[in-house]
């Protein structure tokens, strides 16, 4: 059974958290990203210019009223002041509490694919900020040239699929927060680091797969290096198998071949804040097929909330769950 950690609220900040593509590793030093926006000649006072996706951007140096789209993990920076942003149900859940209330005040402005245009017009935003992708924006709809009648637009691409938690700093130099965004990026790596060095003999030679299920059909979705629950275990050393297929989904016979050659599985969890696998990962683990598996039947499975891949404030939580379960396996090895 899966019976590593109790299923618990994230109400509480874990000690330390997931990173950006469970197991690849970050750097805060050069963010990914394009370094800080520049001021405007004297001229233009009181606005600076970012990049974003589609080139650069006049966008105010100090915003009073920003909206948020697919970008809501900005608010774990302080003093945003965001008065609409598109529904996350990440932010219904998988975060804590405190955020999750913060998400819960602020007037919501449809989805990416359906924005409310004419709700964030009477809003008078001075800058929307958008982190990219974004579907129903970039794909020659003309959605994204429709914001920007609105208000300045910083649509913030990452440098590269794995990269959604350093893309946090360029998402936050938009709002002219990017120091705060690096010092946040900097307290959880610093975090993870020292999460790493207590568990390193344990996990030298290990090698790991991350599980979840996203279709509810009863298939299994293996995650290799690189890719979203596989993110935060790279920040504390944590070692991933390579695969050649993002994202695969795979019928329950061919997930056990796969996830027999990990030594550790991490087990993404559900949308309601719990740690608990979703329905079609625990009748997979828990039936015939998944008890042939080594991992499992050794107990070495690591039960984590899904999220972590884009909110350095989940990966917090997410390294302290990671730190306590390699804690009880340590200590039965």
């Amino acid at each position: 059974m899966i019976n590593n950690l109790p299923a618990t609220r994230l109400g509480r900040r874990g000690a330390l958290a997931l990173g950006g593509g469970l197991f690849a590793t970050l750097v805060v030093a050069g963010c990914g990203g394009p370094s800080g926006g520049q001021d405007k000649a004297a001229g233009d006072a009181g606005m600076r210019t970012v990049q974003s996706f589609q080139g650069p951007v006049d966008v105010p140096s100090a915003p009073a009223s920003i909206v948020l789209v697919a970008a809501t993990h900005l608010l774990e920076l302080p003093d945003v002041n965001a008065v609409g942003l598109t529904e996350d149900p990440f932010y219904q859940g998988m975060t804590t509490k405190e955020l999750a209330a913060k998400y819960a005040a602020i007037p919501k402005i449809g989805t990416p694919r359906e924005i409310d245009y004419e709700g964030i017009a009477a809003m008078a935003p001075d800058v929307i900020v958008v982190c990219m992708p974004a579907p129903g924006l970039t794909d020659g709809s003309g959605n994204l040239e429709r914001l920007a009648e609105i208000a300045p637009v910083g649509a913030v691409p990452p440098k590269k699929p794995d990269d959604r938690l350093v893309q946090f700093a360029d998402l936050a130099d938009v709002i002219n927060q990017r120091a705060a965004a690096e010092a946040l990026m900097a307290r959880v790596q610093q975090q993870a680091t020292e999460v790493g060095k207590r568990h390193a003999a344990f996990l030298k030679g290990k090698k790991a797969l991350a599980v979840n299920s996203w279709e509810q059909d009863g298939t299994i979705a293996i995650q290799y290096a690189g890719e979203w629950d596989s993110t935060v275990g790279a920040m504390i050393g944590m070692e991933c198998i390579q695969g050649g297929k993002l994202g695969g989904t795979y019928a329950a016979e061919q997930a056990v071949g796969l996830l027999s050659e990990a030594d550790l599985i991490v087990v993404g969890g559900n949308n309601t804040g719990e740690l608990a696998p979703l329905p079609d990962v625990k009748a997979f683990l828990e039936g015939k097929l998944g008890q042939s598996i080594p991992a499992v039947k050794n107990d070495r499975l690591i039960q984590i909330p899904s999220g972590g891949d884009r909110s350095w404030t989940l990966a917090e939580v997410v390294i302290g769950v990671l730190d306590e379960r390699l804690t009880q396996l340590a200590a039965k090895a």
